[in-house]
């Protein structure tokens, strides 16, 4: 009989200690597990967060890169020095880089900030009015672009009128939005300006 009540009592202490052993650690295993998901959901969003970060560094860059090859291939086509005949190639160049430019601006407008997306909508239309000022002022005057070497004196001159106004609109529109692209680089970057 004391075998069983010995029994009954090593059993119910094992059960008092069991029972508490749950009602002390489970709390503590609740928390630790909530803490733990937590911080990997942080983690999950740092990550998301760091890869978007650096998915918006690279569009800014490549566009930098855009808008300055656009840059570069309207100074050559309004450029009062150029070789002869070769008026064709600059304008196809020009076109060319400008369609480029302007596609990937508006694949990947939607990373940039909408105060930087004004500035490159007002790029992009003045970049058109660019192009169309030079082109249309040979248009204008009858200088056709395929005799662009042998027209007229007066022709030239006339012409020159809106070769100087796309000159001038390039001259005052893209430095403006590439220092804006540099700005929100460097920010991005962490790096002070």
């Amino acid at each position: 009989m004391t075998n069983v009540i010995l029994t009954s009592i090593v059993l119910s202490t094992l059960i008092t200690l069991f029972v508490n052993f749950i009602i002390d650690y489970i709390p503590f295993f609740i928390k630790k597990k909530t803490e733990l998901f937590l911080e990997l959901n942080k983690n999950k969003d740092e990550m998301i967060f760091s890869k978007l970060h650096g998915t918006r560094a690279e569009v800014i860059r490549v566009l930098y890169k855009k808008i300055v090859t656009t840059e570069t291939a309207l100074n050559a086509l309004v450029s009062f020095v150029k070789e002869a005949n070769s008026h064709k190639t600059l304008e196809n160049k020009a076109r060319e880089a400008i369609n480029d430019m302007l596609k990937y601006y508006f694949e990947n407008k939607i990373l940039l900030s909408e105060n930087l997306c004004e500035h490159i909508d007002s790029l992009t239309k003045k970049t058109g009015d660019i192009y169309n000022d030079y082109i249309y002022s040979f248009i204008e005057y009858d200088v056709l672009v395929s005799n662009l070497d042998k027209v007229k004196l007066k022709e030239i001159k006339e012409s020159r009128k809106g070769m100087i106004k796309a000159w001038e609109t390039m001259n005052s529109e893209f430095p403006e939005v590439k220092e804006e692209l540099e700005i929100e680089l460097r920010k991005l970057m962490g790096v002070k300006g």
